[in-house]
């Protein structure tokens, strides 16, 4: 399968992710959501492009990102965090410490406007397993996320919408408590009593990718 071809299952899967998030976040809510209506991540772009462009700027331009190159792991969450502010995003970053290295989880909302405290989440992992430019793993997951927090903004649902992209999943961090991204917020999660209705990750959405 060409590159084109795996761009565009990854913009169907988007549409097929952002028709389950409209669906779930209205479920047994009293004030069902308005049909949704994608809208183009910019004017002159349209989800493909901007799938591809995120991809191809964390795979190529950016490259392996991990502790092993921590320069390049602090990058990939300024890039995250400048591209959702552009779109009028708060970001919220949730630091940790890993073999003395300051690691974040990056955390964006759409505020419910009926069941704000009952939450959908949308997870994504930044990172690249060693000697990786993570195409695939996670740059197509992460790509997702972006264009699915990008083409929810400013629209109303009655629960809220949580994006967070997660720093140290790949090995060795993976499954250690304190180090791994996801566990460490879901400690957060579990200490708040957040109300969570369903999680969703997106990790390695395009199995075919070979870049």
């Amino acid at each position: 399968m060409s590159k084109s071809s795996l761009i565009a299952t990854l913009a169907y899967r988007v549409a097929s992710i952002l028709a389950l998030l409209t669906a779930t976040s209205s479920l047994f809510a009293q004030t069902p959501v308005k049909e949704f209506t994608p809208k183009e991540p910019s004017t002159s772009q349209n989800t493909s492009e901007r799938l591809r462009e995120i991809v191809v700027h964390l795979s190529q331009t950016i490259g392996e990102r991990n502790l092993t190159k921590p320069k390049k792991l602090n990058e990939t969450a300024d890039y995250i965090q400048k591209s959702l502010e552009s779109q009028g995003y708060s970001i919220e970053r949730q630091p940790f410490q890993v073999s003395g290295y300051e690691c974040n989880n990056l955390i964006a909302e759409v505020v419910g406007n009926d069941k704000p405290k009952e939450i959908v989440l949308v997870g994504a992992h930044y990172d690249s397993a060693r000697g990786t430019p993570g195409a695939n793993d996670n740059g197509s997951g992460l790509a997702a996320l972006m264009v699915i927090a990008q083409q929810m903004r400013g629209k109303q649902f009655p629960r809220t919408i949580r994006f967070v992209a997660f720093s140290n999943e790949e090995p060795p961090y993976f499954q250690r408590d304190g180090q791994m991204g996801s566990l460490v917020y879901a400690k957060a999660c579990r200490q708040r009593r957040d109300d969570l209705k369903l999680v969703l990750s997106l990790c390695a959405t395009l199995k075919s990718w070979t870049g």
